[in-house]
């Protein structure tokens, strides 16, 4: 399942619902909203024994324009992280140039990230199982 897939079921079936500006006008049940580490408004859902999350610009974007394939991210126009309607947000691929220097700035960490988990990767191979005979999960 997507992410975004149990949300999208949720506005179906009436359990949630956003208003032109993309801002959630009614919930139901376990839903919740916050703002994230990184300013994005992020919606969570307790359902199927455990708690789902999903950035709210990236629903917006499911339901109004459609699948956001592997490789493509949605990005504000603006800028601003908290304006979601629709009209503010585009498809774009992981490898299209920042918008701006803080985004640069972002992507980079993220690339460094990667990179490390990678080299970690061949250094050492995936060692996620060898502390299970200790009753370490």
């Amino acid at each position: 399942m997507v992410r975004e897939d149990l949300f999208v079921g949720l506005v179906e079936d009436g359990k949630l619902a956003f208003n032109a500006n993309g801002e959630i006008t009614r919930s139901e049940g376990m839903i919740r909203w916050n703002m994230n580490y990184e300013g994005y408004w992020e919606i969570s859902d307790y359902a199927y024994g455990k708690t789902h999350h999903c950035l709210i610009h990236r629903l917006i974007w499911r339901l109004y324009a459609g699948e956001i394939p592997d490789g493509f991210a949605v990005r504000h126009l603006d800028g601003d992280k908290q304006n979601n309607r629709i009209e503010n947000l585009e498809l774009v691929s992981d490898d299209a140039p920042p918008r701006d220097a803080h985004e640069g700035f972002i992507m980079f960490c993220r690339n460094i990230d990667r990179r490390a988990e990678e080299q970690f990767n061949r250094e050492f191979g995936d060692n996620r199982g060898a502390c299970a005979p200790l009753g370490a999960s």
